[in-house]
């Protein structure tokens, strides 16, 4: 019997799911998508890079994420009347 490794797949699934969304909706929709994925994969225990084995090099990845959720913002804010 073949065993899932959730781990792996979980984040895979949620970035699949955030690329469907993002083509789908325009607007204020985007920004709000990137909060909450950002904000979830912050609190995660589950990384790309883990702070466990690579130390403060491991939070890398937790500031990217960061990054593009004020991005979405600022890209909103500066673009009003176009959709992204």
């Amino acid at each position: 019997m073949v065993e899932i490794n959730w781990k792996k797949i979980i984040p895979i699934l949620l970035i699949s799911l955030l690329v469907v969304l993002i083509s789908n909706f325009a607007g204020i929709w985007f920004p709000i998508i990137i909060t909450i994925f950002s904000i979830a994969y912050i609190v995660s225990p589950v990384d790309f890079v883990p702070e466990v084995v690579l130390g403060p090099v491991g939070l890398v990845d937790d500031l990217v994420m960061f990054l593009s959720m004020v991005a979405s913002w600022i890209i909103y804010f500066i673009t009003p009347g176009i959709n992204i």
